[in-house]
C-alpha cells in the first residue's frame, strides 16, 4: 500500500527533473499561422551525424487559442468516422463503438500524405518521441496511435508520446481500446498546468487515459486512473482567464526542474497523518498541483475520492494482468508435466499411459491425480489469454499475441491437448475435433501456423507437433473396429471408413516424412501400435502401401526414429 502513495509521486519527480520534458517541449516550433484548425507537423533528431540519439516528431496546431468551447470544439466522431475511418482498427469485439474528438481526425486527415511518408522513414531501432501541445497533442496521440498499429504491432519496442495541454481525444471505449493494451497504454504521458484552460474543455462521455503528469508553480504529481485524473483536472482549474492564455510549458518544467527534490512543503509535510502513508501521499501529490490548500486537508473529500478511484483502479488493473504476467507460474506446471511424460516412457506412452494406467505413489514421482491438477490450472489460463487477445482487432496475417506468449502457447497445446483427447474417448466419445475441440486449442493452432516464425518441437515435452495426432488415431481405431465387427453396416459406410483409413496412412507418413510424430508413438502397446496390428489383419499380408513399407522395415524406422530423438535432445 505504501507503494501506492509514493510511486506515482516519486515518477513525477524523477520526470520533471530528468530534463527530457523541457527537451521535448522544446522541439515543438512556435505557433506562426493564425488560421484556426492548421496543423504541421516537424522532426527533429538528436545524436548528431551518428543519428543515434532520440527522433522526436512535434505536432503544432493553431487551434484558436483555445478560449472557444463550440460543439464543433468538443464533438465525437465514431472511430470508423466515414470520412477518414483510419482508426476503426480500435474497436473490438467486446468494445464495438469507440469515438474520438472530431477536431482531432479532422487535422490528423488534412496532413496524411505527409504522415505517410513520414512513416514509412522510421527507423523502429531508435529511440522515437511524440509530441504537441494543445490540439497538436490530440493528433500526435492519434499518430501514435497509428504507429502502435502498424510498425510497431510485432515488437517489443514502442515510441513514446508526451503532450502538453492537449484536451481529451474520446470516451471511455477509447479509453478502455488502449488500455486493453498493456504496451500501448505506457506510451502515454500527458502533462497539464494548473494554469492552462484547453485540457478542460470537456464533454460528457470524455475519458483520459494514460499517465498525466499536473504541473504547478509550486510542484507536481502524477496519476495514472482515468476518473482520479478528470476530478483532478477540474479540481486543479483556476478561474477562466479573459482572452486567450498562453502558458509557457518549457518555462514552468524548467523552474520545476531546478527546485529541490521533495514532497511538498515541510509545513504540509508535517500536517499530514504520517499513520496513513497511503493518504499523506494523496495529500502531498494534491497540495504540490495546488488541487487543495494546507487549511482544507482534514476536510476535503477530495482526498477520499483520489484513494478510492486510486485503489479501484490498481485492483481492476490487477484483474486484467497482462497475458505474460503469470507465464513463469505456469511454466512450472508445464515442467511437472514434462516429467510426468518422461515417467511414462516405458509404461506404453505419454497418452496412453495417461488414458488407462492407475495413479503411482508419490514416491515414483508425479502421480495421475497431480497431472490432472496441472492440466485444469493450465486448460484455465490458456483459455482467459486466448479470449483476451481473441478480443483484440485482427488484422490479416497478425494476431494480438506476442511471439512469446505464442511460442508457450504452442506447447501447451502440443502437451495438453492430447490429455483432453484421452478423456474425451475414454468417455466413449467420438469425432473429437468437430464435436469435443476447445475453440483455445483451435485459434492457438491458427495463430501458430500464420506465424512468420513457427515455434519447433519442445526440446524436453518432444511432443508430437500435430496436437490432435491422437483423435485421428482414435477414429482410425473406431474405424477398424466397425470393419472388423459382424453387424448390418450398408455399403456405403464400409467405404466411408475403408476412405478414412486410407487417409490416415497417409496423414501418418507425411508427418513420418516431416519428423514430426514423438517416438514414443510407435512404443509397443501404444494406441497408434493397436492400430497398426488391427489394421494389418484387416488388410491381409499381401497389402502394400508406403506406411506398410515403413512400419516392415525396422531398420529403417529404427534409423528415423534415432534421428529424430537426436534432432530433439540436442
Amino acid at each position: 500500500m505504501n507503494r501506492l502513495s509514493n510511486g506515482i509521486l516519486d515518477f513525477a519527480n524523477m520526470a520533471v527533473c530528468s530534463g527530457l520534458l523541457v527537451s521535448t517541449y522544446d522541439a515543438i516550433p512556435e505557433v506562426k499561422n493564425e488560421t484556426q484548425n492548421v496543423c504541421s507537423v516537424t522532426c527533429k533528431d538528436s545524436g548528431g551525424d551518428s543519428g543515434s540519439g532520440p527522433r522526436t516528431i512535434a505536432f503544432v496546431c493553431c487551434d484558436g487559442g483555445g478560449d472557444s468551447n463550440t460543439n464543433d470544439d468538443i464533438s465525437l466522431v465514431d472511430s470508423g468516422y466515414a470520412s477518414f475511418p483510419m482508426f476503426v482498427f480500435l474497436k473490438t469485439e467486446v468494445n464495438r463503438s469507440v469515438s474520438i474528438r472530431k477536431a482531432a481526425i479532422e487535422l490528423f486527415a488534412s496532413i496524411f500524405d505527409q504522415l505517410s511518408v513520414l512513416k514509412d522513414q522510421i527507423d523502429i531501432n531508435r529511440p522515437l518521441i511524440v509530441t504537441g501541445r494543445s490540439l497538436g497533442g490530440s493528433v500526435a496521440s492519434l499518430f501514435t496511435l497509428w504507429l502502435l498499429d502498424t510498425i510497431y504491432l510485432k515488437t517489443s519496442k514502442t515510441p513514446l508520446c508526451l503532450t502538453f495541454g492537449s484536451p481529451l481525444l474520446g470516451d471511455n471505449a477509447l479509453q478502455r481500446a488502449i488500455s486493453e493494451r498493456p504496451t500501448w497504454i505506457s506510451c502515454f504521458l500527458h502533462v497539464i498546468s494548473n494554469q492552462d484552460q484547453v485540457p478542460r474543455f470537456l464533454a460528457r462521455g470524455h475519458m483520459p487515459f494514460g499517465a498525466t503528469l499536473f504541473i504547478s508553480e509550486s510542484g507536481c504529481a502524477c496519476f495514472e486512473d482515468p476518473q482520479s485524473i478528470l476530478e483532478l483536472i477540474e479540481a486543479t482549474s483556476l478561474a477562466k482567464l479573459e482572452g486567450s492564455q498562453f502558458i509557457d510549458y518549457g518555462s514552468m518544467l524548467k523552474r520545476l526542474k531546478y527546485k529541490a527534490i521533495r514532497q511538498g512543503k515541510i509545513e504540509e509535510a508535517d500536517a499530514c497523518d504520517i499513520s496513513d502513508p497511503v493518504k499523506c501521499g494523496i495529500t502531498l501529490q494534491l497540495l504540490a498541483i495546488e488541487a487543495i490548500k494546507p487549511e482544507n486537508i482534514d476536510t476535503s473529500p477530495l482526498i477520499l475520492s483520489i484513494r478510492r478511484n486510486i485503489e479501484r483502479f490498481r485492483k481492476g488493473k490487477k484483474n486484467n494482468s497482462d497475458q505474460t504476467k503469470k507465464l513463469n507460474e505456469v511454466k512450472v506446471y508445464m515442467a511437472c508435466m514434462g516429467w510426468y511424460k518422461k515417467q511414462s516412457k516405458n509404461q506404453g506412452g505419454y497418452y496412453d499411459c495417461y488414458k488407462t494406467a492407475e495413479s503411482k505413489s508419490k514416491d515414483q514421482g508425479q502421480t495421475k491425480e497431480d497431472l490432472v491438477i496441472y492440466q485444469k490450472k493450465l486448460n484455465k489460463y490458456w483459455e482467459k489469454t486466448v479470449k483476451d487477445v481473441d478480443r483484440m482487432p485482427k488484422r490479416e496475417g497478425a494476431t494480438s499475441i506476442r511471439p512469446r506468449v505464442l511460442y508457450a502457447g504452442t506447447n501447451y497445446r502440443r502437451m495438453v491437448e492430447p490429455l483432453d483427447i484421452a478423456v474425451y474417448y475414454r468417455e466413449g466419445n467420438t469425432d473429437y475435433i468437430n464435436k469435443g475441440r476447445s475453440q483455445h486449442y483451435k485459434l492457438l493452432e491458427e495463430w501458430e501456423k500464420s506465424s512468420s516464425k513457427p515455434a519447433e518441437r519442445h526440446k524436453v515435452s518432444s511432443t508430437t507437433e500435430d496436437s490432435c495426432f491422437w483423435a485421428h488415431v482414435e477414429e482410425a481405431l473406431i474405424a477398424c473396429r466397425n470393419l472388423t465387427e459382424e453387424n448390418d453396416t450398408s455399403t456405403e459406410d464400409k467405404e466411408s471408413w475403408n476412405k478414412s483409413l486410407f487417409r490416415f496412412e497417409a496423414y501418418v507418413m507425411s508427418l513420418i516424412r516431416m519428423h514430426t510424430l514423438s517416438p514414443e508413438t510407435f512404443q509397443e502397446g501404444s494406441s497408434f501400435m493397436k492400430w497398426w496390428e488391427k489394421y494389418k489383419t484387416l488388410r491381409g499380408i499381401s497389402y502394400k502401401s508406403d506406411l506398410t513399407g515403413f512400419m516392415n522395415n525396422k531398420k529403417v524406422q529404427n534409423d528415423l526414429l534415432v534421428l529424430d530423438e537426436y534432432k530433439i535432445l540436442s
